[in-house]
């Protein structure tokens, strides 16, 4: 991405250091107009420094390492060969992370009818227009995560291809392991939260606070693993929020549970010492 041209590549990945014959396949493309490239790398690198530009804006942006490939080049006839390490974006542990949230803001803005603010769209800024609009994926692997992600720090709804809510991959280990899905997955260490939802710190990773959806009767938690709850509650998965919320203000939170029912339709009932919470 030409918006991240200045990363350092990282030393040679040592998996790769017994390649000593790759079997590699030159091809020549027959469609190849000789001069063409010029207008084309242009055509691409606004189209790129377009889509670094929605990127930045997103909440734990970083660029991604470029890892040495030393082996490679030298069987290949290259002076240097890099990889680009797509793996670490936003912590999703996809290599499809960058398009799905670029095409969700592009299309935001078509379904507005105007231009927005990616930086103000990813702090929920746009939320309230957004509620009624679904993103729907055919996948819930990597190009799935990514758009769930996506929709989540926006305020959109994302359906996989079971008409289900489209599984995340929360920044810390506290609610992944507790299948939390759409409310539980910005963390607020260094960035504020979205309006509905407070900066929660969990007892059992107090290095890691996440945002939490504010709850209540006419705002339930929509997910069979969460519950609405109260700050102070004893257990490795109670939480305390700022002061200045509201006095009895519930949040969605792991959800406690004393058999597999508690978690149904599909949940099951464990968790660590001090609390039997709801998992996938």
């Amino acid at each position: 991405m030409s918006g991240e041209g200045g990363a350092t590549p990282v030393p040679a990945a040592p998996a790769l250091a017994g390649i000593a014959d790759p079997g590699v396949v030159i091809f020549a493309n027959p469609g190849y107009v000789p001069g063409a490239e010029g207008k084309l790398a242009a055509r691409y690198r606004a189209v790129a420094d377009d889509v670094a530009a929605v990127l930045r804006a997103a909440p734990g942006y970083a660029p991604t390492p470029l890892i040495r490939l030393p082996m490679l080049a030298r069987a290949i006839g290259c002076e240097t060969l890099l990889f680009k390490d797509e793996g670490p974006r936003f912590g999703l542990g996809s290599f499809k992370a960058a398009g799905a949230a670029y095409a969700m803001i592009r299309e935001i803005e078509r379904q507005l009818g105007e231009k927005i603010d990616p930086a103000k769209a990813f702090r929920g800024g746009y939320r309230d227009r957004l509620r009624r609009l679904t993103f729907a994926t055919a996948t819930s692997g990597n190009h799935g995560r990514a758009l769930a992600w996506a929709c989540q720090a926006v305020g959109a709804r994302c359906i996989g291809p079971d008409g289900a809510p489209a599984p995340t991959t929360c920044v810390t280990g506290v609610c992944a392991p507790l299948g939390a899905r759409d409310l539980c997955t910005l963390g607020c260490a260094s960035d504020p939260c979205p309006p509905e939802a407070a900066c929660a710190t969990f007892a059992v990773d107090q290095q890691h606070p996440l945002c939490l959806a504010r709850c209540d009767m006419a705002h339930p938690c929509d997910d069979p693993l969460l519950a609405c709850q109260a700050a102070g509650a004893p257990g490795p998965y109670g939480f305390t929020v700022p002061m200045n919320e509201p006095m009895g203000a519930t949040f969605c939170a792991p959800k406690r549970c004393a058999v597999a029912g508690d978690c149904a339709p599909s949940g099951m009932c464990d968790g660590p010492d001090g609390g039997s919470y709801c998992s996938p």
